[in-house]
């Protein structure tokens, strides 16, 4: 969840010539904002391929074939059958604003024409959900949730282990798939360590938490373990203790899995980090981890326009994925598909864009571009400074939702 996330500037690192080169070969492919066309997307595909081993560690990945790692056994990102009722195209908005762009004009982008026609309950081609009240949500823009995001309680070790105790759980409807965030540590940590768990001190309530989810009939959940933990405002935060933060990582996904075979893993982080190191270097292995995620909201920076969202788009920090094009050539390189299981608009005084449309056409046209490579996204609904819907806040940004979505 949303818990004042401005990341500190960028600290000065020499980049290798490697990633420079590299960089330098995206600016001539044409960034990899709002692609235009099939052309520029297939044009920005082949960037973000050429960018997957400059953003990872070698020693995860099977580098043959272009840094491709082949090994996807633990990867399940499944499509539920689509429901009887038939989903209808949405028509494109016929209306356009001009954008100023500083070497040329740009005109509102139109909905992208592979957005509907899926195979899931919303009869798009990628996995889209939100947060907040389902049922409200799907009738305000015309189409089923596919997924949805809840974080049960985890002020200590009893509520860690049983995700239900407060029915976060069970209120999902069972055909709308489930996304949990799930703490590493309770919050406030309360004396409990990195250090402590890696040497299985609390291998037992995570045991019971994947016992839970398959008593509960939802063990092939998204478990968000530890999400955001390159920030700095949860109890999780990795800070400079990245190797215990690794092994605590994996202790936790061996305890889980011990019991829920099925939980789907999704190493799930903000979008930009306050960590000393690279977010990269914090990756806990391809073998601990099924769906690699980001927390990608229009803020620290916003996206007014889409100069802002190219500039952004590729851009990496202290050598790791920090703009989604970055975060999904890191999710590439390591075999992995990408989540968004956190996305919104933000207010100004947030360091966010406010009411605009550049960042809805922006997420709607990467998820449509990208579908084969998303796990799934969530709209986050639940906040008055990010919702959609019902809020008078964002009229332009939730009229283009409505449109795309």
């Amino acid at each position: 969840m949303k818990h004042g996330r401005r990341p500190p500037s960028s600290r000065a690192r020499a980049s290798a010539k490697l990633v420079a080169g590299v960089l330098g070969l995206l600016l001539l492919v044409g960034g990899g904002g709002l692609p235009l066309d099939r052309a520029t997307a297939l044009r920005q595909d082949q960037a973000v391929q050429s960018i997957k081993c400059a953003l990872t560690r070698s020693d995860n990945l099977s580098v043959a074939g272009g840094c491709t790692d082949t090994d996807r056994s633990r990867i399940r990102v499944r499509k539920r059958p689509s429901q009887t009722t038939t989903i209808t195209t949405k028509p494109s908005t016929t209306t356009t604003t001009t954008k100023p762009s500083t070497t040329t004009t740009q005109t509102a982008i139109p909905p992208s024409t592979d957005a509907p026609s899926g195979t899931n309950r919303s009869g798009l081609v990628w996995s889209s959900g939100a947060v907040g009240d389902a049922a409200g949500f799907a009738t305000w823009r015309g189409r089923p949730l596919d997924n949805t995001t809840t974080w049960p309680n985890r002020s200590n070790w009893n509520e860690i282990s049983h995700p239900n105790i407060y029915g976060a759980v069970s209120a999902t409807p069972p055909e709308i798939e489930l996304s949990l965030g799930l703490a590493m540590l309770p919050d406030p940590a309360n004396g409990a360590t990195f250090a402590q768990c890696a040497a299985g001190a609390y291998d037992q309530y995570y045991r019971t938490y994947g016992s839970e989810l398959v008593r509960l009939g939802r063990g092939d959940s998204f478990v968000r373990l530890g999400w955001e933990a390159n920030g700095d405002w949860l109890s999780w935060s990795i800070g400079s203790d990245v190797a215990n933060y690794k092994a605590c990582f994996r202790r936790q996904v061996a305890a889980i899995r011990s019991t829920d075979p099925q939980v789907r893993i999704d190493w799930n982080m903000n979008k930009g980090s306050t960590m000393d190191a690279s977010v990269a270097e914090a990756y806990p292995g391809n073998d601990v981890v099924d769906i690699i995620g980001v927390d990608f909201y229009d803020m620290w920076p916003a996206y007014p326009d889409r100069a802002a969202w190219d500039a952004d788009y590729l851009r990496t920090q202290n050598g790791g994925p920090r703009g989604l094009g970055a975060w999904l050539a890191f999710a590439k390189a390591h075999g992995k598909p990408l989540s968004v299981p956190e996305w919104g608009t933000t207010p100004p005084d947030s360091g966010g864009g406010g009411d605009h449309t550049t960042y809805i056409q922006a997420m709607q046209d990467f998820f449509a571009n990208h579908a084969d490579d998303i796990a799934y996204e969530t709209y986050f609904n639940i906040d008055p400074g990010f919702r959609l819907w019902p809020s008078p806040m964002y009229p332009r940004s939730a009229a283009e939702y409505q449109a795309r979505f």
